[in-house]
């Protein structure tokens, strides 16, 4: 099973104090980047945000924006009451005792000290309780961003698995037409031999020449390449197929072997028809890779 690094979720609920918005968005990257963009009266929770976030991605650039709109009653300062009207009264007081006549004139009184509380101090009595709801809302914006990268993680494993399907064939040709070039290869080979050394004057055992011919062999046999894909091939399909999620840098490093074992093959034979479809078959592989690259 494939989940893609590409994806977005988002989550948005209502509550006496206000909104909660959460929205997650990823990318792809080599490494597990995690941003968080709380409101500074929250940013003590980005540790147990970033943990929760972690544990449900390995890697990929994950940007968090968590948002809360709050009501009228914590943006707009409260006017403390008891307070107030203590000052009233010692003011009253204060001025019949002195017998001062000027007026007390609200706008004077709310200058005070306490009279206004203001919205950040409201809210420090409902913190825990908007915590709480931020890590509820993030969890259900992850639960949405998942399946978003489920689906696309699906869409990338049929177009992983075309390519596959594209590349076995051309392994198959490349083993098919070795099997049919090889004794042509080695008779040619021999006559070769055979006829340099007339050539020098230098007759030789069928032997030695024999013995010379399987030395030189290991130089453009690819017997073993051919053995060591096949083994590679049979792994990648089974981690493809298999009911678990699937590491991205896992398949790459096996799409690399499997891309090394194709070269060395181009490296060792002549024939046409084989190199051509190593061109093919190294074709399907670069299009695997790309796909593979947004693999989580």
């Amino acid at each position: 099973m494939f989940r893609s690094m590409t994806g977005f979720g988002r989550s948005e609920k209502d509550y006496e104090w206000g909104t909660v918005v959460v929205e997650i968005s990823s990318v792809n990257h080599r490494y597990s980047e995690i941003s968080i963009r709380l409101p500074k009266e929250l940013a003590r929770l980005e540790p147990q945000l970033n943990s929760i976030i972690k544990s449900k991605s390995s890697r990929g650039k994950i940007l968090v924006r968590l948002d809360v709109r709050w009501s009228e009653q914590y943006k707009v300062p409260k006017v403390n009451r008891i307070v107030l009207e203590e000052y009233v009264r010692n003011l009253v007081q204060i001025a019949e005792d002195l017998s001062l006549g000027h007026e007390i004139k609200l706008e004077h009184l709310l200058t005070l000290p306490g009279v206004l509380e203001q919205p950040i101090e409201n809210k420090e009595t409902i913190l825990d309780e908007v915590a709480l709801a931020l890590v509820e809302q993030v969890e259900l914006a992850l639960v949405n961003w998942n399946e978003m990268r489920e689906t696309e993680g699906t869409h990338l494993l049929e177009d992983i698995l075309n390519h596959l399907g594209k590349l076995e064939e051309r392994l198959t040709s490349i083993a098919a037409t070795w099997n049919a070039v090889r004794d042509n290869a080695i008779a040619n080979f021999k006559d070769r031999i055979e006829t340099i050394l007339s050539q020098q004057g230098v007759e030789l055992e069928e032997s030695r020449i024999i013995q010379e011919i399987v030395i030189i062999s290991d130089k453009w046999d690819i017997s073993e390449e051919l053995a060591r894909l096949d083994s590679h091939m049979k792994k990648f399909k089974e981690l493809l197929r298999g009911e678990s999620y699937v590491s991205g840098k896992k398949i790459d490093f096996l799409l690399q072997e499997i891309n090394r074992e194709i070269n060395t093959i181009g490296s060792k034979v002549c024939d046409s028809n084989i190199r051509w479809e190593i061109v093919e078959a190294k074709a399907s592989i670069e299009s695997m890779r790309e796909q593979i690259q947004n693999v989580e």
